[in-house]
């Protein structure tokens, strides 16, 4: 149907800043929890148990107010960089034209594959000019930054469950409660300081063209996202409207363009905030994955009647037999999903006591690996124009102009 296109590009640019991080969030509630603040690996302490043997939860957490300031406008100073924000995707870094391999694929269907894992991590390794020593000293800097992430997410599962459920899919956004109950839930889950590639940049690790070209990576996934939402919008508009009419396609009218195009700017903005927070159901996830391996360690600190104890031990019963760690992991969130925040945050304090501090991330391990299509290089962590390795790779590739940039 026709003006569906001019809103996606529209509607792509608004998107897409959540790629570059241009979507700033406002300043993060303060946490009802004060002892589940970063502490450095080394020198954190082990959950600590009560008498009956129980880890507490660390304080009065019967409110849990997720109460957050009203989104503010994006573009303000941010952690402090008066002159350089890593907020913010630089703006007149110099890329080379390099083929690179985008991050979307596709399904049989024409459809994007969702990423696996940490976004940014997927983009280094699409990354023309990352290589193996980046990755390397990317990767304690990740591992502290997945570290903090977890304690975030341990202290807001409730949250992150309901995301994981579809709660931005539930919000008006044409209306401000709509808007103000997605941004509480950003404040909340949005990985602080930054989203990674941002905390990578502002670290030092990922130069100027390095961070550059994940920006333009992670906006092609974006915008590809974006183009799914709206041709599915638009695929199921025209079969209702067929079908309403005998059968006989016809052209939409002014009044179901505009819901048309309502119904794709609230799609595209539930997507929009999932991305902002998708590392915490990544985290939280990973989370649960590991904890499907001690279920009898936990199962003694948890505080569960009767039938939730005996959902638990079906529970346990259905994780041996799961074929995969995506089936474990569901098969984990049904389960403490009904429960009170008390028993979900003792299951994860648990689990991450049980762990211990992170050391490294399978993600990690395969960044250096080039996917196919790109060749292995050293790292090229700066580039001015006629740099001979622009022309020599762009000799035998078209690649460059299309997929994600």
């Amino acid at each position: 149907m026709r003006g569906s296109s001019v809103l996606v590009v529209a509607m792509s640019g608004v998107f897409a800043g959540a790629a570059s991080g241009q979507l700033a969030p406002p300043p993060p509630k303060q946490s009802p929890r004060e002892d589940l603040k970063y502490v450095e690996p080394s020198v954190r302490p082990p959950v600590q148990q009560s008498p009956a043997g129980r880890p507490q939860p660390g304080g009065d957490h019967e409110g849990h107010d997720h109460q957050a300031p009203a989104p503010q406008p994006a573009g303000g100073d941010h952690a402090g960089h008066a002159h350089q924000s890593p907020s913010r995707a630089p703006r007149a870094a110099a890329m080379p034209d390099l083929p690179f391999v985008p991050l979307v694929r596709q399904d049989a269907d024409g459809r994007a594959i969702p990423i696996v894992g940490l976004i940014a991590i997927a983009a280094l390794k699409h990354n023309p000019l990352v290589g193996a020593e980046t990755i390397e000293a990317v990767r304690p800097i990740v591992v502290e930054w997945v570290d903090r992430l977890d304690l975030m997410v341990i202290d807001n599962i409730d949250m992150v469950l309901e995301v994981e459920a579809g709660f931005f899919e539930t919000l008006d956004f044409a209306v401000q409660e709509g808007v103000m109950a997605a941004g509480v839930y950003r404040n909340a889950l949005m990985p602080k300081p930054s989203l990674l590639d941002q905390y990578l940049f502002s670290k030092g690790v990922l130069t100027t063209a390095q961070r550059s070209f994940n920006a333009k990576l992670l906006g092609g996934y974006v915008r590809a996202k974006t183009i799914a939402i709206s041709a599915d919008v638009e695929a199921a508009w025209v079969k209702r409207i067929t079908a309403e009419n005998g059968g006989v396609p016809r052209d939409m009218t002014p009044d179901e363009t505009a819901e048309m195009r309502k119904e794709f700017a609230g799609k595209g903005f539930a997507f929009t905030f999932w991305y902002l927070c998708a590392d915490s159901v990544w985290s939280m996830k990973r989370q649960l994955a590991f904890a499907s391996g001690h279920m009898d360690e936990i199962l003694m600190e948890l505080d569960l009647d009767d039938a939730q104890r005996d959902r638990f031990r079906r529970t346990q019963a259905a994780l041996g037999l799961a074929a995969d760690t995506d089936e474990r992991t569901r098969l984990m969130v049904d389960l403490i999903a009904p429960w009170e925040f008390d028993n979900q945050e003792v299951l994860l304090l648990t689990a991450l006591d049980i762990r211990g501090p992170l050391e490294t991330l399978p993600e990690l391990d395969d960044a250096a690996n080039k996917p196919d299509g790109l060749p292995p290089r050293e790292d090229l962590r700066e580039w001015k124009p006629g740099d001979p390795i622009a022309a020599r790779d762009n000799a035998g590739s078209d690649q460059a102009a299309d997929g994600g940039g």
